[in-house]
């Protein structure tokens, strides 16, 4: 995730994220490679932060992508509420797919957050052929601390 801009009383934030998934890994295993970009703009009401997002995937199939989402933090700042709502464009034509999910978020360190979520398919609700995916998630940052400079106490702030 890069982030290109602060959040302004004129602007949103705006920033992209690049992604890649291995063979193995997704909904119940992918069997080659992908590649997604996405684009997001992010506003804050008080605590309530809304996105919209847009992007591309490229691998088993690949697709469009848009959608809306929410984080709302709970207590100090170390759990939030999160969901979304999007829809997936096969490029080669097909179904729009519709999807929502909704889930927690814990910073359990600095560096590590666990989540915690539940997804479905909206557009297999109309067919009877409704499912639920549970997402179990752990995340942990490694960078570089001289890539980041922190100016020394009584001002640890990053302008």
């Amino acid at each position: 995730l890069h982030n290109f801009n602060r959040e302004t009383w004129s602007w949103p934030a705006l920033s992209a994220r690049l992604q890649v998934g291995t063979p193995g890994t997704g909904d119940a295993g992918r069997d080659g490679w992908e590649a997604s970009l996405t684009g997001i703009a992010t506003r804050s009401f008080d605590r309530l932060r809304l996105h919209a997002n847009a992007g591309y995937s490229r691998g088993d199939e690949d697709a469009w992508r848009a959608g809306l989402a929410f984080d709302y933090p709970v207590g100090l700042f170390s759990r939030a509420i999160l969901g979304d709502v999007y829809a997936e464009f096969p490029e080669g034509g097909g179904d729009v797919r519709v999807l929502a999910e909704i889930g927690t978020r814990w910073q359990l360190t600095n560096w590590s957050v666990l989540d915690v979520g539940l997804g479905t398919r909206l557009d297999e609700w109309a067919d009877g052929d409704a499912n639920a995916a549970l997402a179990l998630g752990l995340s942990r940052v490694f960078g570089i601390a001289a890539l980041t400079p922190v100016p020394p106490f009584p001002e640890p702030r990053i302008d």
